[in-house]
């Protein structure tokens, strides 16, 4: 699996307590959208503590194409039914960009973000150490326009970039240097 099964579960309480997330299901995957990320896991490869921790939030265990937005409230979990196709709108969003480009991570980092850069050329991106968390193995990290993924046989992660002005002196510098072998 190409997701960090601990970095999820601590993105997953953490969206609980702020904005929320979204959980999709249907026969054969389970698909998991946060503010800035989102997952796809084989149903069948889904791990028992992350299908306890939905169940805790839930209060139950969600059938085959249902989808539900989830929220922490002062009087405990709040879980909205959603419209199924509504919630996969996202998810095809990030699978269907047409061009993924290979990226590498360096030891840069700029305020608090980690810096990435594109194999060929000298562009750089950005994405919070949390989220960067999520991808098990950062050798299978691609660049997607805006988005890092991370995509397997039985599981798939996307964060979005944490977008810094382009025209910023810091990153003209950055992006003019290979930080990469």
């Amino acid at each position: 699996m190409v997701i960090n099964e601990k970095a999820l579960s601590a993105r997953i309480k953490e969206a609980y307590k702020t904005g929320g997330y979204t959980v999709a299901v249907n026969d054969y995957r389970h698909i998991i959208i946060g503010g800035a990320w989102a997952v796809e896991i084989a149903s069948d490869n889904m791990p028992r503590d992350l299908i306890a921790l939905l169940a805790l939030h839930l209060g139950f265990l969600p059938k085959s194409g249902e989808a539900h937005k989830i929220t922490k409230t002062k009087d405990g979990p709040s879980v909205q039914c959603m419209i199924y196709e509504d919630a996969m709108k996202t998810v095809e969003a990030l699978a269907g960009h047409p061009v993924a480009v290979p990226i590498t991570r360096t030891v840069v980092t700029l305020e608090g973000c980690i810096v990435w850069q594109q194999n060929i050329g000298t562009a750089v991106h950005l994405i919070r150490p949390d989220l960067e968390a999520l991808f098990r193995k950062k050798e299978d990290v691609q660049l997607a326009g805006h988005t890092f993924q991370c995509v397997g046989e039985i599981s798939r992660a996307w964060v979005m970039e944490a977008l810094v002005d382009p025209e910023d002196a810091k990153m003209r510098c950055l992006s003019g240097i290979r930080w990469t072998a």
